[in-house]
């Protein structure tokens, strides 16, 4: 029977829970701590709710529709489309072509400044490059007249030239809008 008291005692800790029992202070604290943080969660979501409300921008109301059908007075004269000026290079090798090309694009606004051959003659597709703006706006225009599709557009940044756009002509020029066009001059 002693020995019996005795198992039973020291099974216990000092505390008088089991073994497999945890510390009721550790088990508190954590449990404090995770409350805390759910509170300045909390806080802060609303603290920044309020803020958005508090400081939020009110949009003019609109007092009076002017009609679509009506016109407003024209103070100032709309200013000239600024036209694209292009430099076209020969890719391919064939005689005049650039020259050919650039009256087509002269007939469609363009001002071709340039026309001259490209570093090689082995371009497989015709490139079209803008040379003033990664948005690609001049070089599309210039792609759309030729039929030029836009994965052949790149943008290639060059302040020094006074061209916005580079077309370099390549072999598969007997596909671009206005082949047909060019020896009917």
């Amino acid at each position: 029977m002693v020995q019996r008291k005795y198992r039973q005692s020291s099974s216990k800790n000092r505390a008088g829970q089991s073994p497999g029992q945890k510390s009721g202070k550790s088990n508190g604290i954590f449990w404090n701590i995770g409350v805390g943080l759910l509170i300045l969660i909390n806080l802060a979501f609303l603290g920044s709710a309020a803020y958005k409300f508090a400081f939020k921008e009110k949009s003019p109301k609109i007092l009076h529709r002017t009609p679509v059908h009506e016109k407003l007075p024209v103070t100032q004269k709309p200013q000239a489309a600024k036209r694209i000026r292009v430099e076209l290079l020969n890719g391919c090798g064939v005689q005049g072509l650039a020259m050919s090309f650039s009256r087509y694009l002269r007939q469609h606004g363009f001002d071709v400044v340039e026309t001259r051959n490209y570093s090689s003659f082995n371009v497989k597709r015709t490139l079209v490059i803008d040379r003033t703006s990664l948005r690609l706006k001049n070089a599309i225009k210039v792609a759309d007249v030729l039929h030029v599709s836009r994965k052949f557009i790149q943008p290639k940044l060059n302040p020094d030239l006074q061209v916005e756009v580079t077309v370099v002509l390549g072999n598969d020029f007997t596909k671009l809008k206005g082949f047909d066009q060019i020896g009917k001059d």
